[in-house]
């Protein structure tokens, strides 16, 4: 889990991806960027299987 904090954020989104793409896909970056815009701390989370041996 990535954590992008926000000083005095009220709100923390919770991003994770879907089967094709990882935390950084462009998509999810527009919405980390969004939502820290208006002054929401995200956290993004790779998905088990994404670490699995």
């Amino acid at each position: 889990m990535e954590i992008d904090e926000v000083p005095g954020a009220r709100l923390l989104l919770v991003l994770t991806h879907g089967s094709a793409g990882g935390v950084h896909a462009p998509d999810l970056l527009a919405v980390r960027d969004a939502a820290m815009g208006v002054g929401a701390s995200v956290a993004g989370v790779t998905q088990a299987f994404r670490v699995a041996a």
